[in-house]
């Protein structure tokens, strides 16, 4: 025991409350590779998994709150992906946004359908793009870098890329 509270209540006079813990568990469906790097979600209950294989082929797939896949974005032998780099989802639209690194760095923008829609060519002072983060303020991709010979740490970048 670890004098934790009863899982159905949270404190005198606040009434039971119901928590639902792992509604349905999935194995990404990745038909290329089996690895998973990263897992975001919207606001209208869907999941985006992140994963493949290691060197230049990945996918993104979304699933709905059953646990049912929407679709599977693949993008395969992409020079500029080396490394799995790092995924965002806009949580009120649902677009997602990926990114690569090396030799040539993009971002890539998958509409709500699963459909590229715009990309990005990078930006020549940041030479690794690892992680990104949506955000829902400014509408922006907030991008961080990292690597001997970039020159900058991060890049905000408009969604209308």
């Amino acid at each position: 025991s670890f004098g934790l509270p009863s899982p159905l209540s949270f404190g005198e006079g606040q009434g039971v409350r119901q928590i639902i813990i792992d509604p349905w568990t999935q194995t990404p469906a990745f038909t290329i590779g089996s690895n998973a790097y990263d897992v975001n979600y919207d606001l209208q209950g869907n999941v985006y998994i992140y994963g493949g294989q290691l060197l230049y082929n990945y996918q993104l797939i979304k699933m709905d709150s059953t646990g049912a896949v929407k679709w599977i974005y693949s993008y395969t032998n992409i020079t500029s992906m080396h490394g799995y780099g790092d995924f965002a989802v806009d949580e009120n639209t649902g677009t997602s946004y990926l990114i690569g690194y090396k030799p040539e760095v993009n971002v890539f923008k998958i509409n709500t359908a699963g459909m590229q829609v715009a990309t990005f060519a990078g930006n020549n002072q940041m030479n690794e793009m690892w992680r990104m983060e949506y955000n829902n303020c400014t509408k922006e991709i907030i991008i961080g870098s990292g690597g001997t010979s970039d020159k900058n740490q991060f890049l905000r970048l408009d969604t209308t890329m």
